[in-house]
């Protein structure tokens, strides 16, 4: 994937969060203002929130926007699953590698690399640690 293309999956994802978030937002908003009332039928899902949105004064502007911010994650979605979308650690490539450590648990083990901690079972944990 070459960088304008990488970088454009990466404007997707953007968009596509801030639009979930926007509609996650009103949901939590919802909720909150349903337990200060105390009255649960206050509480709203994605279709009462969609429905406040389009009552307010940018009603049809701001459904554009929060549809097509939608429709952004989708695409992004879509091509992370593919497993062609670019990761933390191929934007950030530039970083020297540091050395990883291994640390042993019951179930699985995490080995920490510089992009973060990696969870793999057991099985497949490497032996060389120490117990």
């Amino acid at each position: 994937m070459t960088r304008s293309t990488q970088d454009l999956v990466v404007g997707l994802g953007r968009i596509g969060y801030i639009a979930r978030g926007a509609v996650l937002a009103g949901i939590g908003i919802a909720a909150l203002a349903a337990s200060y009332a105390y009255d649960a039928a206050n509480a709203k899902g994605v279709d009462g929130v969609l429905r406040d949105f389009a009552q307010t004064a940018f009603g049809p502007w701001l459904l554009i926007l929060v549809a097509l911010g939608l429709i952004a994650f989708g695409v992004f979605s879509f091509i992370e699953a593919k497993g062609v979308a670019p990761s933390a650690a191929s934007r950030c490539s530039s970083r020297t590698p540091q050395s990883t450590t291994t640390t042993s648990r019951t179930a699985a083990s995490i080995r920490w690399r510089p992009g973060g901690p990696e969870f793999r079972p057991r099985a497949l944990a490497d032996r060389t640690s120490v117990l």
